[in-house]
C-alpha cells in the first residue's frame, strides 16, 4: 500500500512538471554565404575565424560571437591568420578554433557554415552552439570572449575594450548577422547588455544562482548599470555581465525636480515587465527587470581595485 502510495506521488509530480519548449530559430544572415569552401584565394590573403554561438538557455534565443583580444592588445577582433599558397584552410581553421577555445570550454564542436569574401580578406563562419561552457569566470587575461550583438553595434567594446572597427563594420554591411527569427520569421527579442555587482568573494555563488532581486527606489526588481558606471562609482567587488531581455519596457527620463518616481511607483509598475531610469544631471543609467527569466549571467569578473 505505502508503495503505492509513492509509485503514485512520483506519478503525479512527473506529470505535473512542466517540461521546457524547444527553442526554434533561424539566422537569416546565413543566406549571405557561399556554403562551399574557399579555393581561389591569394598569397596573404586574411582569414578571419568568424565562430557563433547561439544562446538557447533562456526565455528567447540570442546571438553570441567569439572575439579575441590577447592581453598585449587594446582592442577586440576576429581571430585571423594570413593564408599561404598550399595551406589546408579547413586544417588550419579547426586547429585555430581548437586551441582558442582550450581556454573555458569543455567540448569543441563545430559546424562549418560558409564565407564571405571582400578584397583580401576572406570570413569563415562556424556554428558553435553545441560547446560546453565550463567556466563563467573571466579576468582580463581571458583572451576568447563571447560577445552579443548589443555589444559589437551599439557600445562596440566589451568591459571598456574596443572592438575593431572591421568587426562593427562588418554587422552593419550585413544586417542579418545581427538577428534571429522564428519559423515566421519574425526576429525573436535582442538583449542588451547590463552589469551588477557583489562581494568579488561571492562570484562563484552568483555565476551559478544568478543575482539577488533588490528592493529600490524602482520597486523590487533586478537591478544593472552600464559598465563605466559600474567601475567608476564601486570598488573592492566583482562584476556581473549579464544578458537582459526587456520586454515590454517603460522609460523614465528623470530629473531633479521631477516626480516621475512616485508616479512610476504609485501607477504605472504593473503595468511594465523592466524599466529604464536616466538622470543626466547625476549621470545615472538604469535597467530595473522584474523577472528572473529576464536576465542570463554572462560572465563574472574581478575588479582590478581587488587585486
Amino acid at each position: 500500500m505505502i508503495e503505492e502510495d509513492i509509485n503514485k506521488n512520483v506519478n503525479d509530480l512527473f506529470y505535473s512538471l512542466e517540461i521546457p519548449k524547444k527553442i526554434s530559430y533561424n539566422y537569416p544572415g546565413l543566406e549571405y554565404l557561399n556554403d562551399e569552401f574557399p579555393t581561389l584565394l591569394n598569397e596573404n590573403d586574411i582569414i578571419h575565424i568568424c565562430t557563433y554561438n547561439v544562446n538557447v538557455l533562456n526565455k528567447y534565443p540570442f546571438l553570441q560571437y567569439f572575439l579575441y583580444k590577447p592581453h598585449n592588445e587594446t582592442s577586440f577582433s576576429f581571430p585571423s591568420f594570413f593564408y599561404k599558397n598550399e595551406m589546408d584552410l579547413l586544417t588550419k581553421s579547426m586547429s585555430v578554433i581548437n586551441a582558442m577555445c582550450l581556454s573555458y570550454y569543455k567540448d569543441t564542436f563545430f559546424n562549418y557554415k560558409g564565407y564571405i569574401k571582400e578584397d583580401n580578406c576572406v570570413y569563415l563562419f562556424f556554428d558553435c552552439s553545441h560547446m560546453k561552457i565550463d567556466t563563467l569566470k573571466m579576468t582580463e587575461y581571458n583572451d576568447l570572449w563571447l560577445v552579443i550583438i548589443d555589444e559589437i553595434i551599439n557600445y562596440k567594446s566589451v568591459c571598456g575594450s574596443p572592438i575593431d572597427e572591421n568587426v562593427v563594420e562588418l554587422f552593419y554591411n550585413y544586417e542579418k548577422f545581427t538577428y534571429l527569427t522564428d519559423d515566421e520569421d519574425n526576429h525573436h527579442q535582442m538583449p542588451i547588455i547590463g552589469y551588477s555587482t557583489c562581494d568579488f568573494k561571492k562570484l562563484d555563488f552568483v555565476a551559478t544562482f544568478g543575482i539577488q532581486l533588490k528592493n529600490d527606489f524602482l520597486g523590487n526588481y533586478y537591478y544593472f548599470n552600464v559598465y563605466e558606471d559600474v567601475v567608476n562609482n564601486v570598488t573592492k567587488c566583482g562584476i556581473i555581465r549579464c544578458v537582459i531581455f526587456t520586454d515590454n519596457m517603460k522609460i523614465i527620463y528623470d530629473d531633479i525636480d521631477s516626480n516621475k518616481i512616485s508616479e512610476w511607483n504609485n501607477n504605472l509598475s504593473l503595468l511594465f515587465d523592466s524599466v529604464y531610469y536616466t538622470n543626466p544631471s547625476l549621470k545615472n543609467n538604469i535597467w530595473a527587470v522584474k523577472n528572473d527569466n529576464q536576465y542570463l549571467v554572462l560572465s563574472v569578473h574581478i575588479n582590478n581595485n581587488n587585486k
